[in-house]
């Protein structure tokens, strides 16, 4: 896939950004929006085919609403592989760190933690469920087999024996609800400490979800729709409104036939209003008639000229409706060539609109044993899991605890009486045997 470069010097977005797709957004909707004021450039591209860039840009949106859109619910399980570069840590003088045996052979509780820069292997298998009108999410993170981790010094191989990866989050409008679950049936290795002392799950306020999507644990599926949060369509929609109101606007939309159509790629630059002479923060995206004018590919390249980020869709079509079944993630160290994450999830199956578990996206189905502690730090308490909720922790009745509490068995003078009335029961009864027999013999003799 061929990305048309820019005859005009590029300039910049800021000195200081963290990726372009997580200003994207901001820039699109902020009150700066960064537009070249002076026409200049891809200004002057968009400037001259306002009308054909409008056309095309309406034609995608209406394309990719319309399908989001027939998405009510949606769940499924996908399989990812998750690797990413870990730094070295500092040599110490006596050479690397010793760690007891226990935690270096295999099964023991962790790994021997060597010099040197690793990249690091893991497969996760990821089930979720998402209910798009409620905007509601359930989403797993299980890290399936063992770690794999390539010493970029030695070029050696280690399998890392780790404690087992196991996450569960639930997502509403409400807030953001994490577990650590306990091992099930199918598990293999250790579990993690749980009941006192050991918080099983947390409660935290929607917002801070945010920094662990698409790079951390957090696998949302809604995000393979979007960028930095919002749907492709309404960012199209948003430079379709800023071209119908005869503004400036730094991009440009490049046509290529295809047997399917003509396949669009959009590029659009960035840079703050108050400096429009320093290079500019690029986004490239490909949309393709194939797949129904969804992203295909897309591309963010810092103001240094270097690759930021790559990305590569494929789709498949359930019940009407596109879905990525497989999206693949380039993450690249700052103004370098060298990789700093890489992640390929690909779909191993998907239900479309079809009714979801009246629990998924409670307490319930986080996974949680009784007894098991649970942060909320929205109140700032600790809770305590019970009977499929959660409860103040003072109010938690420990059932093993009620059945050795020594209110609830009987006193002495209680056992004393116990065995008093047995035993006066059985006197009686004996007595009665004895006067039975006596008043039979006498009958006889007579």
């Amino acid at each position: 896939m061929t990305h048309p470069a820019s005859s005009e010097s590029p300039r910049v977005l800021g000195k200081r950004r963290a990726g372009l797709l997580v200003v994207l957004l901001a820039v699109l909707w902020g009150a700066s929006f960064g537009r070249d004021a002076r026409g200049e450039g891809l200004g002057e591209k968009a400037k001259r085919n306002k009308d054909a860039y409008v056309a095309a840009l309406r034609m995608i949106e209406a394309k990719l609403r319309a399908n989001y859109e027939q998405i009510a619910t949606w769940s499924g399980t996908y399989e990812l592989k998750d690797e990413s570069f870990q730094p070295s840590y500092p040599k110490m003088p006596e050479g690397p760190p010793k760690l007891p045996d226990a935690q270096t052979k295999p099964g023991g509780s962790g790994i021997a933690v060597e010099h040197g820069n690793f990249w690091m292997e893991r497969k996760v298998l990821v089930r979720y469920a998402v209910d798009m009108k409620e905007d509601r999410l359930f989403t797993t993170f299980e890290v399936v087999g063992p770690t794999t981790l390539l010493n970029l010094d030695t070029k050696q191989t280690m399998e890392a024996h780790t404690l087992p990866h196991r996450e569960r989050h639930v997502l509403t409008g409400e807030h953001w609800m994490k577990s650590t679950p306990a091992s099930g049936p199918q598990d293999v290795g250790p579990s993690f400490a749980r009941g006192k002392g050991t918080d099983s799950a947390t409660r935290r306020a929607a917002m801070e979800v945010g920094p662990y999507k698409t790079y951390s644990s957090v696998v949302d599926p809604r995000e393979l729709f979007c960028v930095s949060g919002k749907p492709f369509y309404r960012v199209l929609g948003v430079n379709a409104e800023w071209l119908e109101a005869g503004k400036p606007l730094w991009m440009e939309l490049v046509e290529r036939p295809t047997q399917a159509g003509v396949q669009y790629t959009l590029r659009q630059e960035f840079r703050p209003k108050s400096d429009l002479k320093q290079p500019a923060s690029v986004a490239e995206f490909v949309f393709d008639p194939a797949a129904g004018y969804h992203v295909i590919s897309s591309r963010s390249i810092r103001p240094s000229g270097m690759v930021d980020e790559e990305r590569e869709w494929e789709y498949t079509l359930i019940s009407g409706v596109y879905i990525p079944k497989r999206h693949h993630l380039k993450k690249y160290k700052r103004d370098s060539k060298e990789l700093a994450l890489e992640r390929d999830l690909r779909l191993v199956d998907a239900k479309i609109n079809e009714p979801l578990d009246k629990d998924v996206f409670t307490w319930g189905s986080l996974g949680l044993q009784e007894g098991d502690q649970i942060r909320d730090e929205i109140e700032g308490k600790t809770l305590r899991f019970q009977h499929g909720a959660p409860v103040a922790a003072a109010e938690y009745v420990d059932p093993k605890a009620a059945s050795s509490d020594p209110a609830a068995e009987p006193t002495a003078s209680g056992r004393w009486r116990t065995v008093l009335v047995v035993n006066g029961a059985i006197a009686v009864v004996a007595i009665a045997i004895v006067l039975l027999v006596r008043r039979h013999r006498r009958r006889r003799s007579s």
